[in-house]
């Protein structure tokens, strides 16, 4: 309590150089005076199990014998007091010790912790910025610390460092993540030790000729503005996985409104494309101009067989190849199956929709997310085609729209 007193007052630094006893010293005694000075605490423990057999112990009892200690300690005391007194002195200075492997225990958890979630960063990283190899290095950099920036490690705040280092190792092809931060200490703050360094890297790399990481790919060789991004609405490519358009018309790439679009990499092909943006969204990172267009991954996959699919469970009642009725959800939380869907699917207003794993055939319609509602899924295909038995109305092939408020 002294020293806290001196504390609060700022004279605890000036005190220190008269005064070399470590502060454990004070809250040890603290904590006896308080037990020593209570009777009706000390008339407890003196009936304590442990206290009466560690008076039998003979250095205890030559403690308790010793007049000049006795005298200078206790006025009137019996040998239960003296035991508790020595046994309290003995336990709250052994605290010391276990503070220190209390310390040890969760300290060393929470920098596991932190190291897990800076590696998972870390990699991540790695591999948003190696999508853009060899073609645009200083992209890849800005990717790379764009995405540990997401996942909470953004360099140069709070003490964190975020080092991106392309070409590694003089190869064009490899990009190297390092994040450290300290990570403060709780116990071990009692044992003087503020925090502790903690650091992860990942190294990425790409194949040389392996071409360019599409997640988005825009096959429409001609098209202006074939990748065409409105609202307020923000699409978010999660992984390696970029954006590539092979349209040859200038803008290929169009974006306006509030929304932006995040990818890894967002690329067009520089014979004739081009991109033009407008509204306070943004295209993260800015598009580049590759020199090649990526061909068609699936043009020599067959097309999902939509008899074979069948009408999916979850589709619209009154949906069927003769009469293509869209599949509307407006409201509440609604899960839907794989199959074939006449019509479409139109997601309105704050609808949040799962979809379950698998083939989803929009066989007209197309498939539409106009409201402030959610689209998650794992494992899907969404085919984009036309009714082959009504090709009109409902049942023509439209666009994929995704120019909601909502998530995709």
């Amino acid at each position: 309590m002294a020293r806290r007193d001196l504390q609060s007052s700022g004279l605890d630094k000036t005190v220190a150089r008269f005064d070399p006893t470590p502060g454990r010293y004070y809250e040890a005694s603290d904590i006896l005076g308080l037990v020593y000075n209570n009777p009706i605490v000390v008339s407890r423990l003196a009936q304590y199990p442990p206290f009466l057999l560690t008076g039998d112990r003979p250095e205890f009892q030559e403690i308790a014998n010793d007049k000049d200690f006795m005298n200078m300690l206790l006025s009137k005391a019996d040998i239960a007091q003296v035991l508790i007194f020595i046994f309290l002195v003995l336990a709250v200075l052994g605290m010391v010790a276990v503070l220190g492997f209390v310390a040890m225990a969760i300290d060393v958890g929470l920098i596991f912790e932190d190291r897990r979630g800076m590696q998972n960063s870390a990699d991540a990283a790695a591999l948003a910025g190696v999508s853009a190899l060899p073609i645009n290095p200083a992209g890849a950099i800005l990717q790379a610390k764009h995405w540990a920036e997401l996942n909470g490690f953004a360099d140069g705040q709070n003490g964190t460092s975020v080092k991106v280092v392309t070409p590694y190792n003089a190869d064009p092809n490899k990009i190297e993540v390092t994040i450290s931060r300290a990570t403060p200490a709780i116990f071990a703050r009692v044992l003087g030790r503020e925090d502790f360094p903690v650091s992860a890297r990942a190294v990425a790399s790409k194949a040389a000729g392996g071409g360019i990481d599409a997640a988005f790919l825009v096959l429409n060789p001609t098209k202006c503005k074939s990748f065409n991004k409105t609202g307020s609405s923000t699409i978010a490519i999660i992984g390696p996985g970029g954006i590539m358009d092979n349209s040859a018309c200038n803008p290929s790439i169009d974006r306006s409104g509030g929304g932006s679009v995040v990818a890894s990499a967002i690329n067009y092909y520089q014979n004739g494309g081009g991109f033009n943006q407008s509204g306070i969204g943004q295209l993260i990172p800015a598009p580049t101009a590759v020199a090649n267009t990526v061909p068609d991954p699936l043009a020599n996959t067959a097309p999902p067989n939509i008899v074979t699919l069948g009408p999916s469970p979850t589709s619209d009642p009154l949906s069927s190849p003769a009469t293509p009725t869209a599949t509307v959800l407006s409201a509440g939380i609604r899960i839907l199956a794989p199959g074939t869907y006449y019509g479409g699917i139109q997601i309105k207003s704050t609808a949040n929709v799962t979809l379950l794993p698998g083939i989803y055939v929009m066989a007209g319609g197309g498939f539409k997310l106009t409201g402030s509602g959610t689209v998650t899924g794992t494992g899907v295909m969404i085919y984009n085609t036309f009714d082959p038995q009504k090709n009109s109305g409902a049942g023509a092939c439209a666009e994929i729209d995704l120019g909601g408020s909502g998530v995709f």
